[in-house]
């Protein structure tokens, strides 16, 4: 294994080798797709984080199409609209594979936003437009919150110096915070004119897109994303039923934390783990790191026009800013799809494993080998995961104007902030020390090299499973997704 992996890659350190051969050791127990990996390799000559995507992300969004496109089928479901940015590889995977196929399932990508769907669709719900705009991430500031809102720079001015916070716009507000705010600006009347003026002119051309793509349609379709919390849903689905009452969307997704309040389950597919499901998967996974290798290269949209009787797109000339490492992986799995074989006709790996490897077939078969890489890759990364992706840049806000390194780099006093009875003291309000996020923690603690870093490791799991425990016992509750 390792001798194949010098011979290509003559240029990598040892430890780089070593760690590439641990994921070809959980490869080989899928010798089709393994051996498609390495013809790819031979064709590009790819850098070591293009051969990291091939071993990680790649049979990862193979299996989770695999699993989209049969259940796709299984429901009579003839067409898929695949969100953008991060459905944008699954796309490009899924259309190949349906081909394969000859499934009869059409595949579109959909240029949407949580912007450019929540702005719009404020105006319907106007009492409960802070819901989605008063929420938490990194770095979040009060103005932040206000061009969630869809405010101007002056607009924004004029609340700010009505809530008496011109000196604290950029203060950064945690979980309490953010609830203070959200309570301090209800009182806002003047805010509220501004959000039902602005979202009443975004909303024309945001369903005029829909309809353009076949949203109001009455023939069965469904949206497939990477998820998290299944708001792009909601907003979808508001904006839709405005114009359709009717209508009612379903959704397949990579994974889901929890769902929006008050929404029906039974139309929310999770895959890689669910509100009640998947608890181990979750302490393992960064959805972050997830998102930003799995986007595409353009700008984010961030609304919509009419132009000449279509609806355009309104979007982020700047562009991604990983868009270079992106253009390579992308180049990278178009290559592969060329050269997948009929064999396992694109399926990915359902049914591939060798007899060596081989398990059961039920629903916990479903992602077995995506939790072997991702833990690897995602929860006990190295130096070349973090030199693959770790200074690449990612914003989890609505509105990307603040991006950084998805590893954050962190001193070792901000990651024993880390430790697991500080973050929970201070998730419930005890704590006074502010705790420094990044986007990918655990990447974070890599860039420490030795010393500590299994039990910085072990904190970070321990928070993880703390929160997630809350979350899936409160979903179990309420009967969602337990199996």
């Amino acid at each position: 294994m390792k001798e194949h992996i010098k011979k290509d890659k003559g240029s990598q350190t040892k430890a780089a080798v070593d760690r590439m051969a641990l994921y070809d050791g959980v490869l080989s127990e899928y010798p089709g797709f393994l051996q498609t990996i390495r013809q790819t390799e031979t064709a590009l000559s790819p850098k070591e984080d293009v051969s990291l995507y091939l071993r990680t992300m790649v049979p990862a969004l193979f299996e989770f199409v695999d699993w989209v496109l049969r259940e796709a089928d299984s429901r009579g479901i003839r067409r898929l609209y695949f969100l953008s940015r991060d459905g944008y590889q699954m796309y490009k995977i899924a259309c190949s594979m349906a081909a394969r196929r000859r499934t009869p399932v059409e595949c579109r990508y959909l240029s949407v936003s949580r912007y450019s769907l929540r702005v719009p669709a404020y105006s319907l719900d106007l009492e409960n437009s802070l819901d989605f705009i008063c929420v938490g991430g990194i770095d979040v500031t009060m103005e932040k919150l206000l061009q969630r809102a869809a405010l101007t720079p002056k607009e924004t001015q004029e609340i700010l110096l009505a809530m008496g916070w011109q000196h604290r716009r950029k203060e950064i507000l945690d979980y309490r915070k953010i609830l203070e705010a959200k309570k301090l600006l209800k009182t806002q009347e003047k805010l509220f004119s501004y959000i039902k003026r602005h979202s009443e002119e975004a909303y024309e051309s945001a369903v005029g897109y829909l309809k353009q793509e076949g949203l109001m349609s009455e023939e069965p379709y469904a949206l497939v994303d990477s998820g998290w919390v299944g708001t792009m849903q909601q907003s979808l689905e508001r904006l839709v039923r405005s114009q359709n009452p009717g209508i009612s969307l379903e959704g397949f997704y990579f994974g889901l934390y929890e769902l929006p309040e008050g929404a029906d389950p039974d139309r929310y597919h999770g895959w890689y783990f669910s509100p009640g499901r998947g608890l181990g998967r979750k302490i393992y996974f960064s959805n972050s790191l997830f998102e930003m290798i799995c986007s595409s290269q353009e700008g984010m949209t961030y609304g919509y026009r009419e132009a000449e009787g279509r609806f355009c797109l309104k979007r982020d000339t700047r562009g991604n800013p990983n868009a270079e490492q992106l253009g390579r992986t992308l180049k990278a799995l178009e290559a592969f799809l060329k050269r997948c074989p009929d064999s396992f006709k694109c399926s990915g790996l359902r049914g591939e494993k060798t007899e060596k490897g081989r398990t059961g077939r039920g629903r916990e078969a479903e992602g077995e080998l995506t939790e072997r890489l991702f833990r690897l890759l995602m929860a006990e990364p190295g130096q070349l995961e973090l030199e693959s992706f770790g200074n690449q840049f990612f914003s989890d806000d609505v509105l990307e104007g603040s991006m950084k390194e998805a590893a954050a780099r962190l001193t070792k006093r901000e990651i024993r902030g880390q430790r697991v009875l500080g973050r929970l003291f201070h998730l419930c309000g005890i704590g006074k020390t502010p705790i420094c996020e990044s986007s990918w923690i655990e990447g974070s603690i890599a860039r420490l090299g030795s010393g500590k870093r299994k039990s910085y490791l072990r904190h970070v799991r321990y928070y993880k499973f703390a929160v997630y425990f809350r979350k899936q016992i409160k979903a179990m509750g309420k009967g969602r997704h337990l199996f």
